[in-house]
């Protein structure tokens, strides 16, 4: 019952839980193969995960370094979504990660789009990228991927998560523009 439950924590990347589990049930049933052989994989992902929170609490404290602090954020939360300390940072450093992820549509950003782009569909696209692709994933850096890759990252799910093809049309504008101001203002 405790390796199903660990197993199932694993899986949704909550091993701080897992591992938690794993060590319940190794007292209660010591020696056994199974819940050795993923409590030490487990552990190996909570090194990583650990490894990453040092990384970014490093990273963070330079001058220009908090792209790269928001990075190894994101790469330790999605090895380990329950790890104390990163959902800490990233909670500390929301602002930033907000604007490396999904920046508001301001004047400063509709300034740096210098196109034809209606801030009411930038807006509605924010507002579809920010509620709808959150619904089952956090989101990612936006210089994460091109914008081809974004193309078919966006076509991809749209099926999944019900979106027509007008809405996965203003999430890509939002995401062009949004790219273009995070490239414009650097790293902050």
């Amino acid at each position: 019952r405790a390796l199903h439950r660990a197993r199932q924590a694993a899986a949704l990347h909550r091993l701080t839980e897992a591992s938690r589990l794993l060590k319940e049930g190794l007292q209660a049933e010591p020696g056994r193969p199974d819940l050795e052989a993923l409590h030490a994989r487990i552990a190996k992902d909570l090194t990583y995960a650990e490894e990453s929170y040092e990384a970014a609490n490093r990273m963070r404290r330079f001058d220009k370094g908090a792209v790269h602090a928001l990075s190894a954020i994101e790469r330790g939360l999605k090895a380990c979504a329950d790890h104390p300390q990163l959902r800490e940072l990233k909670k500390e450093m929301q602002g930033a990660f907000e604007e490396r992820t999904s920046p508001p549509v301001t004047p400063a950003f509709l300034a740096s789009v210098k196109g034809s782009n209606a801030k009411a569909a930038l807006n509605d696209g924010h507002k579809l990228y920010t509620t709808r692709c959150t619904e089952c994933h956090d989101l990612e850096l936006l210089d994460s991927r091109s914008m081809d890759g974004w193309q078919k990252t966006v076509g991809g799910m749209s099926r999944r998560a019900g979106l027509s093809a007008a809405e996965q049309h203003r999430i890509l504008e939002y995401l062009a523009a949004a790219k273009t101001f995070v490239q414009a203002n650097g790293d902050q």
